[in-house]
């Protein structure tokens, strides 16, 4: 068998599907760290069944899936599919003739794995079984994982001896021998609940088998009532049948007479329809005349509107014209007027033109003249601001001078501040640092006090713990003692049942008195049994059972002459025979005894309890008995003269006064009636114990929950209290350290402040010398600016003087531009009035002339107002006359009308007599119908009575029925009765009783068989288990020494000149012993294997892997960078071991190393082309 090929999808870094054709010898995966070459051993452990997550290096079972990338997304499935060859060898069991094995793994996203051989889907278990024996599996030693190879030689014997077993192949019998003993263990189990549910079943079967023979009674009673009530059903049905054909026939008669009437009606009423039909038309002929009138007095007022509406109208266009022939003169005065306007002011505007030409004359005459003073002005400026440039330059100087004095006596202020503030910053931190120090203290102590809480909470938590550790105990231990109650309490519960229904049902006693005593009219009539009266000590009853024996059935009757009563009824039904005891009975005059018997024996009645009334029976049946300690007494006692009794010993041996002996073992009695009633009474008392005993642990249990709710509350209070104080506990550290990082910081500042203040002292001396020269320098340029002040002085006279004239000259300029202006606009202004009223006259006739169309317009309009008057009072005139006769016509139709009425109610009067005669019949017709109707519900019920209790389709049986006499009715009536009041005298019957009896039957033979194959299941698997473990030791024994020569020429190849030997922990328990290594290193001292170097410990682990791999062989090997921790020459000898192995295996590393390299036959290099996506390149080195 070899590793063909492995295709991944979706595994981890593999996103897409990468396939890996594995050759023959030495297959080496190479590329750079993260690339992910180890998810190629982990794809082979994963698909041979790996489940542990943390081995696959994830948290859950989904981080096998591709999770996506920078430049990917994720995907929802991750598979892996392992191809198999044969090579030669053939595959473990049902695969054997095939050449090519498929295993495949595939897994969905919060789905669960899937597993397949050959595409087929199988089990985890199945994939385990086919790599069992064969040294592969994802956790045998031909899968030595990345890291792993050092932590071999440290691993546990226990752990260790798994890679012998594989080598052993007993791993396969290891895992059916877990597998037997799981179902032994389950077969022991099932043996314990089988023989707990047979035992129950058998004592459930005893009871059922009284309540199924009380059933069989109760079902044949059923039977006979269900039979007789079947009679009574169908004779009722019958009779119903009949009444109900009589009601259909009285019906069908009334239904007839009906019909006749209803013809009749028709008639009527079809002759009331015809006048109806000739009436709505002439009430239509006298609506349409209705409607021609109402037409034609609309007409009359709507002409009478139309006539009001013109003369309206005509008054309204007079009244205009009026108006409009008023505005005509208004407007013809007022064009007169704007016409005298409009000349006036044309004279103005000419006057104003003429002042204006001279006004400019003047004004062109003054703009010369402020021409040459304004020369002369800009002159006397020019000059003037040369020395002003000069001045501002001497002032910028001392500006700058002045400022740097300010700027300095600023920054000479500012280091007074900064040194102050520094002073004050120094003082703050060093109180500062002062209240730290302080608060440290108190944390300090803080932190102490709940450390010592802490511990005090925790041994409370303790103690609180074992107490409610103590409370669940004892819980279950009354739990325990209420369950054990129970079923103590139901068991005599049910016996107790089982006991008072024999004894109520009285099944002790023959047939002859159970029917006398059942059957009794007053319940004073008869008292019981002489059973029921007598009370006897355990020890005693044998005695009395043996002297009395069936004179404990008699029956006690209040007199001789109900006994008598009751021997008649048993004679007259043929009952059998029965005894009865009246209460009044003829006792013993004397004691036949004497005091020599007494000496030996006790009278038997001493020792019974009888109740006053019934003494004198007890006295009759037990006064001549004597209670001896043995028989040999009794005979001894017989013999002597004087006493006619008889003996008995308290086991039951009796001497008759005859002399007969009776004795031996068991009861008297085929049933003892006493030992019944005892055991009645001690049940009672027992069940009553049990019940008030289990109240007690129910009390007692409510107290313990109590208790455990108690002390879990507590227990979580404590809880919370310790976990608040650990959260105070964390921010008391947190602040400690943050004022510690604080008062670390507050030192350092104070030094920086220290600093600091001596650097502002120099800065200040600086700025102090720096002040005095620039002092001297702002003397010389104030003495500068004295100077100019007084030449610009001068030439700001002369030029004031210039300013004052060009002003003067200015201002009358101005005030002549200022009238000239005035009188343009004034000019303007005319104009603009001229041109409006111009407009407004030319407005004003052309309004006259509309007006005067207007007028024109309204003198037409009344014209033809007036015609339109004319023609509609013709119009109206015609209307009137048509009114007066429309009105005539109408009269005369409504007269008509009203005589067709009167006919029309005479002939509804008849019709509705009809009516009401019919109303009667039809109601006689509805009774009937519903007698009839009353009948067949009477009839369904009856036959759904039948059916819901009997199950039986009452019609389909009366087809052979015959009418029953009275007699007979009445005889079956008292059977039924009679049969109703046995049923109730039954009391509750279980009439699953039967069907019971008989599962409990069946599951009880079920049971005993299912016993007997549990048993024989048990034994074979011991014998399986046996025969495992007899091989496991074997094998085991034989590949442990193999292997151990192997592992110890190994060892001296790898390490020349050292020893190596494996060792069993226990040589006498071969199937459980461990499997220990002792090492001993060239030139070292025998140590321990934890002790030796990381390189050390991985050639151990190598020289162990490949001792197994000589003495078994597996088909391919994986290594997972096992060389990391080897120098060059340990790789060398590594390299060499790998060839030697090759030869018999196929191996699959992976590597960094360049000299392992060498020795592969293939290398597969994994890289990531793409961020966080691992793609592969092969290369076939041969």
């Amino acid at each position: 068998m070899k590793l063909k090929r492995l295709e991944i999808t979706g595994f981890k870094s593999f996103r897409d599907k990468v396939v890996i054709d594995f050759s023959k010898g030495v297959n080496a995966v190479v590329g750079p760290n993260g690339c992910g070459k180890s998810n190629v051993v982990d794809a082979i452990r994963w698909v041979m069944g790996e489940q542990r997550v943390k081995a696959l290096r994830g948290k859950k079972m989904d981080d096998v899936v591709f999770n996506g990338s920078e430049d990917a997304a994720p995907v929802s499935m991750a598979e892996v599919v392992m191809m198999l060859a044969s090579n030669g060898s053939s595959f473990p069991g049902v695969y054997g003739e095939l050449t090519e094995v498929s295993i495949s793994r595939k897994v969905i996203l919060d789905g669960e794995s899937e597993y397949c051989i050959n595409r087929v889907p199988c089990r985890l278990l199945d994939i385990k079984e086919f790599f069992m024996g064969t040294g592969i599996g994802a956790r045998t030693y031909s899968l030595v994982e990345q890291g792993s190879v050092s932590s071999l030689v440290e691993a546990k014997p226990e752990d260790r001896r798994l890679f012998i077993e594989d080598a052993a192949g007993v791993s396969k019998y290891k895992s059916r021998k877990d597998t037997a003993v799981r179902k032994m263990e389950a077969t022991k189990q099932n043996i314990l609940r089988l023989n707990d549910i047979h035992k129950e079943v058998k004592s459930q079967l005893g009871a059922i088998t009284r309540q199924a023979k009380k059933a069989e009674q109760y079902k044949e009673v059923k039977l006979r009532i269900k039979e007789t009530e079947l009679v009574l059903s169908r004779q009722g049905f019958a009779k119903l049948a009949e009444k109900n054909v009589a009601l259909q026939d009285a019906r069908v008669r009334l239904s007839e007479q009906v019909e006749a009437i209803k013809t009749h009606m028709e008639a009527k009423e079809s002759a009331l329809e015809e006048m109806k039909a000739k009436l709505l038309e002439n009430d239509e002929l006298i609506s349409r005349h209705q409607t021609e009138l109402y037409e034609i007095k609309n007409s009359i007022n709507i002409k009478e509107k139309n006539i009001e509406f013109s003369r309206r109208r005509m008054t309204e266009a007079s009244e205009r014209k009026q108006k409009n022939q008023a505005e005509i003169d208004s407007m013809e005065h007022k064009k007169s007027s704007l016409a005298v306007e409009i000349e006036n002011l044309q004279k103005k505007a000419a006057d104003a033109f003429n002042q204006m030409t001279q006004l400019q004359q003047d004004l062109d005459e003054g703009q010369k003249e402020v021409q040459g003073l304004l020369e002369g002005d800009r002159e006397i400026n020019s000059r003037l601001e040369e020395h002003k440039i000069h001045y501002i330059d001497v002032m910028q100087d001392l500006a700058k001078f002045n400022n740097i004095i300010a700027s300095l006596n600023k920054n000479m202020e500012d280091f007074r501040k900064r040194e102050e503030r520094e002073i004050r910053e120094i003082e703050q931190d060093k109180n500062r640092l002062a209240e730290l120090t302080d608060k440290l203290q108190l944390l300090t102590a803080g932190l102490a006090a709940e450390e010592e809480e802490i511990t005090r909470l925790a041994e409370q938590k303790e103690t609180t713990a074992d107490e409610l550790d103590r409370a669940k105990s004892d819980l279950q231990m009354v739990e325990e003692r209420i369950t054990h109650i129970k079923e103590e309490a139901g068991s005599k519960s049910s016996r107790l049942q089982s006991l008072s229904e024999f004894q109520a049902a009285f099944k002790w006693s023959n047939e002859g008195v159970k029917k006398v005593i059942e059957t009794q009219e007053s319940p004073n009539t008869f008292y019981g049994v002489v059973a029921d009266h007598i009370n006897v000590p355990r020890e005693y009853e044998s005695a009395v059972e043996a002297v009395l024996g069936d004179k404990l059935q008699y029956v006690v009757v209040k007199n001789q002459e109900e006994g008598v009563r009751a021997i008649d009824y048993l004679k007259s039904y043929q009952l059998g025979r029965g005894s009865f005891v009246p209460v009044e009975l003829r006792g013993h005059d004397a004691d036949t005894y004497s005091a020599e018997h007494l000496q030996e024996a006790e009278p038997l009645l001493r020792k019974v309890i009888v109740e006053e009334e019934f003494k004198q029976i007890a006295d009759c049946l037990l006064g001549d008995v004597l209670l001896t300690p043995s028989i040999a007494t009794g005979i001894t006692l017989w013999k002597k003269n004087g006493f006619r009794g008889t003996f008995v010993t308290p086991e039951g041996d009796t001497i008759s006064p005859h002399g007969v002996l009776t004795g031996g073992s068991g009861s008297a009695v085929e049933k003892s009636l006493l030992a019944t009633k005892r055991e009645i009474a001690e049940l009672v008392t027992e069940v009553s114990r049990l019940s008030v005993e289990l109240e007690d642990q129910i009390q007692e249990k409510k107290k313990l929950v109590s208790a455990i709710t108690r002390w879990d509350e507590e227990l979580t209070g404590l809880k919370n209290r310790a976990h608040r104080l650990e959260i105070d506990m964390n921010g008391r550290k947190k602040d400690m350290e943050r004022f510690e990082d604080e008062t670390g910081r507050l030192k350092q500042r104070i030094a920086v402040l220290e600093y600091n203040r001596q650097n502002i002292k120099t800065e200040e001396a600086q700025a102090e010398q720096k002040l005095l020269e620039i002092k001297a320098d702002v003397l010389r340029k104030e003495a500068a600016e004295k100077e100019l002040n007084e030449i610009i002085s001068v030439f700001n006279n002369r030029r004031q003087q210039s300013r004052a004239a060009i002003d003067a000259q200015e201002r009358l300029l101005t005030d002549k531009k200022v009238l000239l202006a005035s009188l343009a606009e004034k000019k303007e202004a005319d104009l603009r009035t001229v041109a409006r009223l111009q407009h407004d006259s030319s407005v004003n006739e052309s309004e006259v002339a509309r007006k005067q169309e207007e007028i024109i317009s309204c003198e037409r309009q009344m014209a033809e107002l007036t015609s339109a008057v004319e023609t509609d009072q013709t119009a109206l005139q015609e209307l009137y006359r048509n009114l007066a006769s429309c009105e005539t016509v109408l009269a005369e139709m409504k007269e008509k009308r009203a005589k067709v009425d009167d006919l029309l109610k005479v002939q509804e009067n008849d019709i509705r007599d009809i009516k009401k005669k019919l109303d009667d019949l039809r109601r006689q017709v509805n009774e009937l119908d519903m007698q009839c109707r009353e009948v067949v519900l009477s009839i369904e019920n009856l036959q759904n009575v039948v059916a819901e209790k009997h199950n039986v389709d009452l019609a389909a049986i009366m087809a052979d029925f015959t009418m029953v006499d009275d007699d007979r009715i009445a005889e079956l009536t008292a059977l039924l009765e009679k049969d109703k009041q046995t049923i109730e005298n039954f009391g509750e019957v279980n009439l699953l009783a039967l069907n019971e009896y008989a599962e409990l039957d069946q599951r009880n033979q079920f049971l005993t068989t299912q016993l007997a194959d549990l048993n024989e299941s048990l034994s074979s698997l011991q014998r399986t288990i046996t025969r495992i473990n007899k091989i496991s030791r074997e094998r085991f024994a034989e590949t442990f020494a193999a292997v151990n020569v192997c592992f110890k020429d190994t060892f001296a190849h790898v390490f020349p000149g050292g020893r190596g030997e494996l060792l069993l922990t226990d040589e006498n328990d071969l199937l459980e012993t461990g499997v220990d290594i002792d090492i001993q290193i060239p030139g070292k001292k025998a140590q321990s294997v934890s002790l030796l170097s990381g390189g050390e410990k991985s050639l151990a682990a190598i020289a162990l892997i490949f001792a197994i791999l000589l003495y078994r062989p597996t088909p391919f090997l994986i290594l997972d960078e096992v060389d990391a921790a080897l120098d060059d020459a340990n790789t060398n000898l590594f390299n060499r071991l790998i060839r030697d192995v090759a030869e018999k295996s196929q191996v699959i590393m992976i590597t960094h190393n360049k000299n392992t390299m060498e020795v592969a036959d293939t290398l597969f290099g994994v890289t990531m082309q793409k961020q966080g996506i691992s793609s592969l390149v092969s290369v076939n080195l041969n």
